[in-house]
């Protein structure tokens, strides 16, 4: 895991879809993927054992829904993990070729890589802070329209 991995990203302040509340998963259908076949696939990176339509007939929105389904109750970690907001993991981490690993096998260890991600990001941070205020284009905006003056940044 890049040690700034974590530097840029944004932690959300919206409530996850309830219909996908805790994983960084697309809901199948809003994105698709389509293989030489004529398949649609949730996305690129799923194997191909779980189609959720074809090109001649659709969508099928009983298919989309089994995965859903069979996604959300492999995800018996997640009500209680500390870093769910952060979760980049999705269908492709927990498919198999006979449906999905539970979530407490599958991050076993997130919730301490996470927090070493974030403790070396931070220690990147505040070893170069030109490094952040140069590379965030948030924070660009802001010193374009109010200045240099270190005082806006501080909250």
């Amino acid at each position: 895991m890049d040690p700034g991995e974590d530097l840029f990203k944004s932690v959300s302040i919206y409530i996850q879809p309830l219909i996908m509340p805790f994983t960084g998963a697309c809901i199948p259908g809003r994105k698709l993927f389509v293989d030489v076949y004529g398949n649609y696939h949730a996305c690129e990176r799923v194997n191909s054992s779980f189609p959720i339509g074809n090109v001649n007939d659709g969508l099928n929105f009983e298919k989309i829904s089994k995965l859903i389904v069979g996604y959300l109750r492999s995800m018996d970690k997640c009500p209680s993990c500390k870093v769910s907001r952060k979760c980049t993991y999705c269908y492709q981490n927990f498919m198999t070729d006979n449906g999905f690993s539970p979530s407490s096998t599958v991050c076993e260890n997130i919730e301490s890589i996470k927090k070493a991600s974030f403790a070396r990001s931070f220690n990147i941070a505040e070893i170069y802070p030109e490094f952040v205020e140069e590379s965030n284009y948030k924070h660009k905006n802001i010193k374009k329209y109010y200045g240099d003056d270190r005082n806006v940044f501080q909250t």
